[in-house]
Formats: structure tokens, C-alpha cells, sequence
């Protein structure tokens, strides 16, 4: 406990803004608190970025308790200092209890004393916020003084759904679930994996405190570029277990809503702004959108159009299965003609001009081989969005985009999980794996990985890697590209 108190009542971690990913919770819970709740504590207020806020927009009365005086002495509420574990209230002392981001850096007999205290001292709701799915390597840095790994947020577990539904106690029911925050990092596990076992490439954040020997933390290392020859390899395992388990980087925080038996907690028949939506496979890019992103990311999930820092464009697409043709959807009646070039995981695929030749508005590009992902996918450079509709390549799992309401500071597309009423949050455009509504998705397992990673050493020691294939830095990739490769993207210029 002396590395909690120096970590938790270190004035660093609290001289921190609001994040988007609490906004967005914070938004959650002013959406989902129940209406028959007049008095809410807190668990683990930190230093009460969220629970003022909480507190201002419903006008609720709000409590908080946290273990930290130095976080306490930042609130602008009443607080009181305890330990989750052992709270110093009677039993059913609250309408509601709310436990925001907490159980997930308390050690397992602590974390299962605090989740029975937020129900005892609970009357009529719980309501409980987590990391959602988290990939803890992620978090994960190396001290530099004494050489430990640990999680730079002390994390010590990840959460999802049906374990969440499975530790309802008894008298209790889960009553809704929300899927919010931000997006987890782009990288896909494995990747990150690689990243830290095999290049020595950590988290960091100068304000964490190695728990081994109390020395501060430091900066993340700098991200390098893959070799094609592994980004090859490694793009094949990617899409194979993303093709297998499914995909899911979309939101970092699960939060439930619990009732006793005997309550009706109001939730479900409480208006909320409902996100439109629209069905499309994992392999399909959409050109004719306003949305069009900024940055490319390593291997995606699913197809992107990316503005050019030339105000062009570039379309990422994932390679799900084998793929000799591109197929394109030309805008109705237009009679444009493009110059496209088109590079995978080894090289130029393909430069030519094309052109809207039928009534069908269709038409189907054929490569000289098959695609082969890179560390970006496919890319695929066109000077302008204006005469395509969207561009395909073979199959990939079905999906769905989301779209978020104007003016309205987070909408919601209705699901469910375990016959529990499910919400995914969407602030902002967002396209999800068709599984993520119905079923868990799992982390990836070490046993999947090793015969990956025994290849890729493999790579990293052979000295028959292609020409301008060693590490360079990631933010350097599109500018150290050779003559007619893919431009840089708008925020990298």
C-alpha cells in the first residue's frame, strides 16, 4: 500500500484536463442515471473531474470518497476519505453508487471487497465503470531504473460484458449496459506484442511511478516501422484473427447500470437520441462521405478514406482473404477519368487511368497478383473523392457504421447483450464488427502468437530483408517513401 499512496497522492496524475474518453462517460452517466435516485456516492471520486460535472448537469446530490488527499483536496463537493474496500457507511446509505474507473487498480482481494461494498451501501443502484476489453500491454512500460514491467496506469485486469453480468449479486439485475470512451489505441494486439517482447518498444508516461522501486516513469519510446518483410507477415496473422475473433477498438469503457429486483429503474423507457446507421463490410471503403479521416493507421479493420496532404485522397483497405481485383462504384452519371495507383504490403500493385464506362456505374480493376497487406493495408491514392461512390477488395466481416446526431452531445444505437438492454455510445463516426452487438469478442490468447513469433524472429535476424526495409520512424514513413509511393496524409505533412 506505501506505492499506492505515493502513486495516488502524487500531485502529477491530478494536473491533468478532462480527457474525451471521461467526457464521453461523463456523458453516459447523465444519460443512464436512474430518475428515482435523489443522492449518489462516489467510489474512487479521484479528483472529481467527473463528478462535479455529474453533479452541475442533474442537479443530484453527490458524495464523494477516495483514498487519496490529494486528489480529495481538488474536489469542489463534499468528500470523505476511506478505503473502497472497507467503506465507513451503513447499508443502503445511498439512493445510488457509482464506481468510475477504480476496481480496475485495486489487487483481486481488494477488488472484490469494494464490489461488495458498492451494493451494501447501495439502496436502489449501482453503477459501475470499466475499462472495456483492454489489451493491458498496451499500458505497459519497462523502468528505466530498475528494469521492471508494469502498467503505466497501474491497471491490473480487463473487463467485459459477461463477466460483468455474471457478478451480479444476489437481489440484484443488470439493467443496462454502455459501451463508451474513446477508442483504444489502433495497434492490434499482436502487433503490440511484437512491439514489446521482440523491439523493445514500451508505453510511458512521465508522471507514472514504477511500483517495484517508487522512481518516476518517462516518456513512451518512439513507435518504428515495421520491415515489410514482417508487416507482410504479421498482416496476414492480424486479419486471419480478426477474420476468426473479430474486431474491437471502438470504445475503452463499459459501464453498467444495476438494480434490486424490486426496483424499476426507469432506464429503459427514457428517451434517447438514437444514432443512424448503415450496413457495410469490413472491406469496403466509402468515398462519398463528409467524414473523411487524417491519419493512416497500421492495419485496418476496416476501409478508410484518408485526405492526402495534396488534397487527395487515400483509401486503406484490409486484406481479409486473397484479392486479384478491385472493384469500384462510380457516382451516377459521372463520366470522370482518374489516374489510380494502388500499393500493398510488397510494392507497386498497380498505376492506371480509369474511367466510368457503363451503365451499371461499376467497374473491376484486375492486379497482376494477388494483394498482400502491408503495415498500412492496401493504399490506394486517387486525386479526388468526387466521382466514386466506394471501393472494395474481396470479403471481410460484416460491419456496421454509426453516425452521430448534430447538436447532440452523444447518441446511442440499441443492442443487446444476455437479453440485458445494450447501448453503444457514438460521438463520433465510428464502424463496428456486426459481432460486437451480439457476442464477446476475446482478447488474443499467447498460444496464438507463437508460431507467429517464432517466424518474425526469423525475420528480424535474417539479413534478407528487402532494400529500405530496416526500422525507420513511423512519423517518417510517408515522407521517406521512394519515387511514386503513396503521398503523406494531411496531419503528417
Amino acid at each position: 500500500m506505501t506505492q499506492n499512496k505515493q502513486l495516488y497522492n502524487s500531485p502529477g496524475i491530478w494536473n491533468q484536463d478532462i480527457q474525451k474518453g471521461q467526457q464521453d462517460l461523463l456523458q453516459a452517466l447523465i444519460d443512464f442515471v436512474p430518475e428515482n435516485c435523489r443522492n449518489i456516492l462516489d467510489v474512487g471520486c479521484g479528483d472529481g473531474k467527473i463528478t462535479s460535472r455529474f453533479a452541475r448537469a442533474t442537479g443530484l446530490t453527490v458524495i464523494g470518497v477516495d483514498a487519496s488527499e490529494e486528489a480529495l483536496s481538488r474536489c469542489d463537493f463534499e468528500t470523505m476519505l476511506g478505503d473502497a474496500s472497507r467503506l465507513k457507511l451503513p447499508d443502503g446509505a445511498f439512493d445510488a453508487v457509482m464506481s468510475l474507473d477504480l476496481l480496475e487498480h485495486l489487487p483481486d482481494e481488494e477488488e472484490e471487497k469494494a464490489w461488495t461494498e458498492l451494493f451494501r451501501v447501495a439502496l436502489k443502484a449501482v453503477l459501475v465503470a470499466v475499462p472495456f476489453r483492454e489489451e493491458l500491454l498496451d499500458g505497459m512500460t519497462r523502468c528505466a531504473a530498475c528494469g521492471q514491467q508494469y502498467h503505466v496506469n497501474w491497471h491490473m485486469r480487463a473487463y467485459d460484458w459477461p463477466e460483468l453480468i455474471r457478478r451480479t449479486p444476489n437481489g440484484w439485475k443488470p439493467s443496462g449496459i454502455v459501451l463508451t470512451g474513446e477508442a483504444w489505441s489502433p495497434y492490434h494486439p499482436l502487433e503490440t506484442r511484437i512491439r514489446r517482447e521482440l523491439l523493445d518498444e514500451w508505453s510511458g508516461w512521465p508522471e507514472a511511478i514504477c511500483p517495484h522501486c517508487g522512481k518516476s516513469g518517462q516518456p513512451a519510446n518512439r513507435i518504428s516501422v515495421l520491415p515489410s518483410s514482417l508487416a507482410t507477415v504479421l498482416g496476414q496473422a492480424i486479419y486471419e484473427n480478426v477474420n476468426t475473433r473479430g474486431s474491437s477498438r471502438t470504445h475503452s469503457e463499459i459501464l453498467v447500470l444495476y438494480c434490486r429486483e424490486e426496483e424499476n429503474n426507469g432506464m429503459i423507457v427514457r428517451t434517447l437520441p438514437l444514432a443512424s446507421h448503415a450496413n457495410r463490410e469490413a472491406s469496403r471503403a466509402l468515398l462519398d462521405t463528409p467524414h473523411l479521416e487524417q491519419h493512416l493507421i497500421p492495419f485496418p479493420a476496416s476501409g478508410r478514406t484518408v485526405i492526402a496532404a495534396d488534397h487527395g485522397i487515400v483509401v486503406q483497405l484490409p486484406v481479409y482473404q486473397n484479392a486479384d481485383t478491385l472493384h469500384i462504384q462510380w457516382r451516377k452519371q459521372s463520366e470522370a477519368s482518374l489516374d489510380v495507383l494502388i500499393e500493398d504490403g510488397l510494392g507497386m500493385l498497380l498505376s492506371a487511368q480509369v474511367s466510368s464506362q457503363d451503365d451499371n456505374n461499376e467497374m473491376v480493376l484486375t492486379f497482376p497478383r494477388s494483394a498482400i497487406s502491408g503495415y498500412y493495408g492496401v493504399l490506394i491514392r486517387l486525386p479526388s473523392p468526387d466521382a466514386i461512390v466506394a471501393v472494395s477488395l474481396g470479403r471481410g466481416p460484416a460491419g456496421m457504421d454509426l453516425y452521430p446526431i448534430e447538436n447532440v452531445s452523444a447518441a446511442y444505437y440499441p443492442t443487446q447483450y444476455a437479453n440485458v438492454p445494450a447501448f453503444i455510445q457514438v460521438t463520433e463516426p465510428t464502424w463496428i464488427d456486426s459481432r460486437m452487438l451480439s457476442e464477446p469478442i476475446h482478447a488474443s490468447k499467447t498460444s496464438d502468437t507463437e508460431n507467429l513469433f517464432d517466424a518474425i524472429k526469423r525475420i528480424l535476424d535474417s539479413k534478407q530483408n528487402v532494400p529500405g526495409s530496416e526500422l525507420i520512424p513511423l512519423d517518417n514513413l510517408l515522407q521517406n517513401s521512394g519515387s511514386g509511393s503513396i503521398p503523406p496524409t494531411a496531419s503528417e505533412n
